[in-house]
This record gives structure tokens, C-alpha cells and sequence, in this order.
């Protein structure tokens, strides 16, 4: 696609009227936002987004809470994790006519990954428009930016409009673009309730955990939402865990003589069909390239399956796959959790990266050994909190955890770097490694059960005992139940 090119009746927005020629600057910015969104994790078959993603539904809910049934603390993270979210509408269809969509979905569903390609979508149709010389007043664009760069850029002063377009800048910044005056005056234009239509996609609003950055965030997206309303103004887009949402936004009604205000739509991602674990599976081969091991994979769907609907949420159909490149999918979810385990300790996940996993560098088996208990002890620690069951630790009493039993540092990289970079075993939060208020997710929390269930298991049979029946009513240690019978069945 070449340049695109200026039509002769040209128009701009009031601050879009000082610059000269701003379509050069907009076209550089949507290909480096594009080019920035589209990254994967390296351990995955897929180099960008759009490969690796299928069609999505959600259902339209009207109170999380209250909808959702949820049985949360303030230490966790997931509203229904041993659930399966059934999607009804398509994503393109609930979007398209909502001014402010709130997406919730528990980890490993791909809210991030639906909020990347659908900000590459629309950079894309922005240039396609203007490459076929439509006006630059008439074409939506799109900023996109992490909740917790959001919350930080509003404490340091600056203004509205700056804190927003300076959040938005950290993502592009990452493949070394940054947004020149000229294509901030032409967003800053977009932040205005008449303006040509903004895109606002504002991922992990969960990922926020510091009480001043938590309510730094909330301002931020209460003054977004004021500057839409439910016929103009900026197009806002938010991504959450369910568990413990709190609407930022006012729902206060109409002022006399404004416009209407635009009220959140909640979208609640479903998970996938069978047919979409088959067709990622078939993807992620063709990619990789290797042959698509059905032998390895289709008993994974098959009626009796014990992994027929946990296979559903779209990470753990990635697991299979990752899996079923060397060996069989075990028949269980215990036993398919000792091969990720296994396979995530063994080999290094190196940025782009992406050969086939049999050709990577093992590891020593002493050092496996160290990790496993390390790592046995963190989700023990966290999940007998007690403050009660905790998904996500702040990253420095993570690293004295793994500390304690785990393998010697390597070099100046932390265990806990080591685990999120190398291994990707486990994911940073709301900030950089040496940020105070980081904290540390597991990349899925049946990991984490899993290995409080491994861990279970291994106690004395009248401690185990004692710690079953004491934990049989709470409902967040019925995925470690689940795993612990496994366990002791194998």
C-alpha cells in the first residue's frame, strides 16, 4: 500500500488547523502503534496477534456483581475461576455502537489480545482510509494504553490531555517510535466531546493496585468518560478481571440542558467453541511449520475427556499445543500440568525466538529440581495467605520466596525475572521489576492450583487430611481439590 495521499478538500480539527500537513506524522504513528501491538509472548507459535487470535463473542451483562455471583477478597483476582464463560454475541457487533465498553474476563481468556488486534484493526481501516484519500476529519484513530501508565502519568501533573497522550506513548516508545507535536496537537484535537471520533483502549484496569494509582486511574477515566457522550465525543474501551470491579465511570443521570451521558456497556469474553480449539491447534502447526499431531491432541476434545472444557480458554488450548510438539497430551489436567511445567523449566523462551522446541537448550536437571520446590513453596505461601487465597504478590517477596529453595540468581536477573522473562512461568503487573509496587501473577491460576494441589498431596497424610476437610467449604480451593484427587487417582 503506498503513502497516502492528501485529498484537495483536506479538513482539520481546531488544533489540527496549525500544522501543515499532518497526515505524514498520522501515518507513521498508526504503523508504529500497529507494529507495537502486535507482539506475542515468545513462547507462542504465532509472531503477531492477528495469526494467533480467533472470532470472539461476549454477553452483555448489566452488573457484574450481582451477574457474576462473585465470591471475592480484596487478595484475589479471579471471579469464577473453575467456570466456562459462554460468549452470545460477536465482539464487532457489541463494539461497534458503544461509547464506553467495560470487557471482563478472568485470566487466560485474551482480553489484552482482544484489545491489541482490535487496536490494530482500527489503525489498519485508518490507513486504508486514508490511502484511498479520504479526509483525515472523517477517519477514527486509535490510542492505546496500560491502565497502570495511565494512573502513573495522572499523578505527575501536566494536565488531562497530557497525562493521556504521554500513557499513550509509552507503547509505541517500546519499538523506538515517539509521538512528535505534531501528532499529539492532532490527538489532543480527538479529546474534545465534538471532536472527530477517538478510540481510547485501555487495557488491565485490574492491574492497578497501589490505593493512590488505583485512584489516579479512576480520575483519569472519569474525566475520559466526561467527554463522551451517547451520540459523540471520544469511544472508550476498558479491559478487567471481574473479580472486584469497581465502575470508575459516573453513572450519574443527565444534567439539565447537556447531552445524555454515555453509560458503560459490560462485555463478558466467552470462551472458545471446540471448533476454535481445533482451528488454534491447526493454526499454531502450520506456523511453527511443523505436522499437526492429531494423535497428540484430538483425545483432548473427545466426549469423555476430562480437558474438554477446560481446553476451551484460549491459554490453556496454547498449553496443549506447546505440549503436544514433543510428547502426548496427558489424559488429565494433573498430568498436563506436570508436562507445562516441565516444558516451561526446560527450555528458555528467547525473544523471537521461535524454533521448534526440541532444538532448544535443556536445562540442568538439578537446577529443574530447585525450581519446582521453589516454586511449590510461592503458591503454597500465597494460596494459605492469611489474609486467605492470594493470586497476585508484590514482586520483592516474591524473589525471598524463591529465594529460600530455589536456584542461585543468575548474573544481575532475579529469580522472579528469570521466571516472567525466561521461563514464562510467571507475569509482571502493574510496573517494571524494580518498581516497589509491582506485583507477580501466575500466568494462569490453575498453575498455581496445581501446584498448591502438588503440594498438598505431599503432606503427611494426617496434615493433608486435616488441611482437606478444613478448606472443603471454600470456594476458592476447589480447582486445588480437583487436582489433588487427581493427583492421588495417578
Amino acid at each position: 500500500m503506498g503513502p497516502p495521499r492528501r485529498g484537495p478538500d483536506f479538513a482539520i480539527g481546531v488544533n489540527e488547523a496549525e500544522l501543515d500537513d499532518p497526515i505524514d506524522e498520522v501515518v507513521d504513528y498508526l504503523r508504529a502503534l500497529h507494529e507495537a501491538l502486535g507482539r506475542t509472548p515468545s513462547w507462542h507459535r504465532h509472531a503477531v496477534v492477528d495469526a494467533g487470535f480467533l472470532e470472539r463473542k461476549v454477553t452483555m451483562i448489566t452488573h457484574p456483581a450481582r451477574d457474576l455471583h462473585q465470591i471475592t477478597t480484596p487478595t484475589q483476582m479471579y471471579s469464577a475461576p473453575n467456570r466456562i464463560v459462554e460468549g452470545r454475541v460477536a465482539w464487532r457487533e457489541a463494539i461497534t455502537p458503544t461509547r464506553i465498553a467495560v470487557v471482563l474476563a478472568d485470566a487466560g481468556y485474551g482480553k489484552s489480545w482482544l484489545l491489541k488486534l482490535y487496536g490494530r484493526i482500527l489503525c489498519q481501516e485508518a490507513l486504508d482510509r486514508l490511502g484511498r484519500g479520504e479526509l483525515l476529519a472523517d477517519v477514527p484513530l486509535p490510542i492505546w494504553l496500560h491502565a497502570a501508565d495511565l494512573a502513573s502519568r495522572w499523578t505527575t501533573g501536566g494536565g488531562p490531555i497530557a497525562s493521556v497522550l504521554d500513557a499513550a506513548g509509552t507503547v509505541t516508545a517500546e519499538k523506538g517510535y515517539v509521538p512528535s507535536s505534531a501528532l499529539r496537537k492532532v490527538l489532543a484535537a480527538r479529546l474534545a466531546r465534538s471532536g472527530p471520533d477517538l478510540h481510547v483502549l485501555v487495557d488491565a484496569y485490574d492491574e492497578v493496585f497501589d490505593d493512590n494509582d488505583h485512584q489516579a486511574a479512576g480520575k483519569a477515566l472519569r474525566w475520559l468518560a466526561s467527554l463522551t457522550t451517547a451520540q459523540s465525543g471520544p469511544r472508550i474501551v476498558l479491559s478487567s478481571r471481574p473479580s472486584g470491579y469497581q465502575c470508575p465511570f459516573s453513572t450519574a443521570g443527565p444534567v439539565p440542558g447537556t447531552p445524555q451521558p454515555a453509560d458503560p456497556r459490560y462485555l463478558l469474553l466467552g470462551a472458545l467453541s471446540e471448533d476454535q480449539v481445533t482451528e488454534l491447534w491447526q493454526g499454531w502447526y502450520s506456523a511453527a511449520p511443523l505436522p499437526y499431531p492429531a494423535e497428540r491432541l484430538d483425545p483432548v476434545l473427545r466426549p469423555d475427556s476430562r480437558m474438554r472444557d477446560f481446553a476451551r480458554v484460549p491459554l490453556v488450548a496454547a498449553f496443549c499445543a506447546v505440549v503436544a510438539e514433543t510428547t502426548a497430551v496427558h489424559p488429565t489436567r494433573a498430568g498436563l500440568y506436570d508436562q507445562v511445567l516441565a516444558t516451561f523449566l526446560s527450555l528458555a523462551w528467547k525473544e523471537d525466538d521461535r524454533s521448534p522446541r526440541g532444538t532448544g537448550p535443556a536445562r540442568d536437571p538439578v537446577q529443574q529440581v530447585a525450581w519446582n520446590r521453589a516454586l511449590e513453596d510461592l503458591a503454597w505461601g500465597m494460596a494459605t495467605d492469611p489474609r486467605g487465597w492470594c493470586d497476585a504478590i508484590e514482586a520483592a517477596a516474591c524473589e525471598d520466596q524463591l529465594a529460600a529453595r530455589g536456584p542461585a540468581a543468575s548474573g544481575r536477573e532475579s529469580r522472579t525475572s528469570r521466571l516472567v522473562r525466561e521461563h514464562g512461568i510467571l507475569v509482571m503487573l502493574g510496573g517494571t521489576m524494580a518498581g516497589v509496587t509491582a506485583k507477580v501473577l501466575w500466568i494462569h491460576r490453575s498453575v498455581h492450583e496445581f501446584l498448591t494441589a502438588r503440594r498438598l498431596v505431599g503432606l503427611p497424610a494426617a496434615e493433608g487430611r486435616a488441611m482437606v476437610e478444613l478448606l472443603a467449604t471454600s470456594p476458592q480451593w476447589i480447582g486445588v481439590r480437583d487436582f489433588a484427587m487427581e493427583l492421588r487417582s495417578e
